[in-house]
């Protein structure tokens, strides 16, 4: 699988929004203030003005770290470092300005928030350092949905649960709803297949930047699942030049044997191979970026079947089935009228007044009741 990736706004639900309030050391609001931020990585700028109550708001971030820049004619700066913007999420940042003095700059550097007070919803991220570094067998990120609170182990007979060789499953169980009632979304774009609700393919580990799985008191935003919403923002590249090369081996010397797999054979060889690479960066400086990855899978596997053939010890043993004396009696006390030859005859009554026998093939005169003339009783 090739993948061709070219960084460009996306106004979606991939994004993250940052807003906040600009006052004085007094609590007094700071109206006209300009406040700018910049991702650390690509060196992308958006600047906004605090509006007649303080306020600003920056929707449609890419995720990533950022910094902070908020500047006012007769105030120090303030700049705030490493602001983590997450996918589908929006961090209050709220900023104070001294009054200026001298000529400096405070900088601070922003913590974390426990709670995330914008909104009313429940989920979790799943970062980039999950994402690219904990083992999966097979490489499928859906599987890290079961890290989500609320989610349990799928079902290996599920409609959509069940794992599918090279594919992975394509769903998972979480809040109490069914797997087809999870929506997945990449760069704010359904993934969903329109008839059975699943998704339509898993992009590969090495493209998922990170992804949030909401489970329930959802954002008026959505709406077309009843369930999960699972919001996936890809990778994209820098102003610096990125790329790895990787391969994951596996074969069945670690593996248990198949139940089916009798001691007296060898083992049932497996081996996979999973392999590609990927590489990012700038075509224009703080502009616009690129990244492309490849990932190419290579599985071989024996399948056992099994047939039991009987040895000669075991078939000498076997006897026929002794005779059934109330079956005998049965068949001897048949009716012969309405067997003859093994089989039931059916008759026919033609429209000339004969009968016919199919079973001998021949006919027989018609015998007709005669009534005796008189005058009528």
């Amino acid at each position: 699988m090739l993948l061709w990736l070219v960084a460009a706004p996306s106004w979606a639900q991939s994004t993250a929004t940052l807003q906040g309030t600009v006052t004085d050391t007094q609590g007094a609001i700071v109206p006209g203030a300009s406040v700018t931020a910049t991702n650390e990585a690509t060196g992308v700028q958006r600047t906004v003005t605090t509006d007649s109550a303080g306020h600003y708001q920056m929707a449609a971030l890419p995720v990533g770290s950022y910094r902070l820049d908020a500047r006012l004619a007769g105030f120090q700066p303030k700049v705030v470092n490493a602001i983590r913007l997450e996918v589908a999420q929006t961090v209050v940042l709220n900023v104070q300005l001294g009054l200026s003095g001298v000529s400096e700059e405070i900088a601070v550097t922003a913590e974390a928030p426990v709670i995330e007070s914008a909104t009313t919803s429940v989920g979790q991220v799943i970062n980039q350092r999950t994402v690219q570094e904990i083992p999966l067998n097979g490489r499928h990120f859906v599987d890290l949905g079961l890290l989500i609170p609320g989610s349990v182990a799928p079902s290996q007979t599920g409609f959509l649960t069940a794992p599918l060789r090279g594919q992975g499953s394509f769903a998972f169980n979480t809040a109490g709803n069914r797997e087809d009632t999870v929506n997945f979304m990449v760069n704010g774009v359904n993934l969903n297949d329109q008839v059975q609700n699943q998704i339509t393919f898993q992009p590969s580990i090495n493209t998922v930047s990170e992804f949030k799985v909401d489970n329930q008191t959802l954002s008026a935003e959505y709406g077309r699942s009843s369930g999960a919403v699972v919001n996936i923002a890809t990778r994209s590249g820098t102003n610096s030049f990125h790329g790895e090369l990787f391969e994951f081996y596996r074969n069945q010397d670690l593996d248990a044997r198949n139940f089916f797999n009798v001691a007296s054979q060898p083992q049932s060889p497996f081996k996979r191979n999973q392999f590609g690479a990927n590489l990012g960066g700038p075509l224009a400086k703080n502009k616009a970026f690129f990244f492309v990855t490849y990932e190419g899978l290579r599985q071989r596997q024996q399948l056992d079947f099994n047939s039991g053939v009987l040895s000669d010890a075991q078939r000498a043993a076997v006897q026929p089935a002794p005779p059934d004396p109330g079956r005998e009696r049965h068949q001897r006390h048949r009716s012969p009228a309405l067997h003859r030859h093994g089989r039931r005859e059916r008759e026919h009554r033609p429209v000339d007044g004969r009968r016919e026998s199919p079973a001998l093939g021949q006919r027989h005169p018609a015998r007709l009741l005669r009534v005796p003339e008189g005058p009528p009783g």
